[in-house]
């Protein structure tokens, strides 16, 4: 029997400022051949990181915004919410009963703005792509990657086996903001 490729996405937002109006959200999309490795699965995640925050500024450029930059300590930050998430099984942005902000500020993220987006998919619903599309297409993680002040992602990509009784399952951490001055 073939497993059904899953996918769940999540979304919180912290001190939410203005956000780009959208005619159709698929519009802000790009197409899989403008950010390398768009459709890959498991390609490592330094080129992971670097196709989602293209297919990420692709779309703020599209909507008349400033392109996000990586930023080292929103990384960490993801990357500890992903260890947290797997290590509870916990698909939320407050795992193991942790509070939302918790890694930013494990991580030393001082913000004036913070939001973070969460996704999974099974299978060839990992890719940097699904997870864009996904967030593209759902009114709240539209709206962090459209947040007017944000200015520095963090992103974590993490493989494993199973999850949530998925099989292959590719766990996607995006946390944005905007230092605090």
């Amino acid at each position: 029997m073939r497993a059904v490729p899953l996918t769940v996405a999540l979304t919180i937002t912290l001190f939410l400022a203005g956000t780009a109006r959208a005619k159709g959200p698929t519009d802000y999309l790009a197409p899989p051949s403008a950010c390398p490795g768009a459709l890959a699965v498991g390609t490592g995640t330094t080129e992971e990181r670097r196709t989602l925050v293209c297919l990420i500024n692709w779309a703020r450029r599209r909507a008349g915004l400033r392109p996000v930059a990586q930023h080292r300590a929103l990384r960490a930050s993801a990357v500890i919410k992903a260890q947290a998430i797997l290590s509870c099984g916990d698909f939320s942005h407050a795992p193991c009963g942790s509070a939302a902000t918790a890694a930013a500020v494990a991580a030393g993220y001082r913000y004036s703005f913070w939001a973070e987006n969460l996704y999974w998919g099974s299978q060839s619903l990992g890719t940097p792509y699904a997870a864009m599309r996904a967030w593209l297409l759902s009114p709240p993680h539209r709206r962090q990657i459209f947040a007017r002040t944000v200015r520095d992602a963090g992103i974590a990509s993490v493989r494993t086996p199973q999850f949530a009784g998925a099989p292959e399952v590719t766990l996607w951490v995006l946390a944005v903001g905007k230092r605090r001055s």
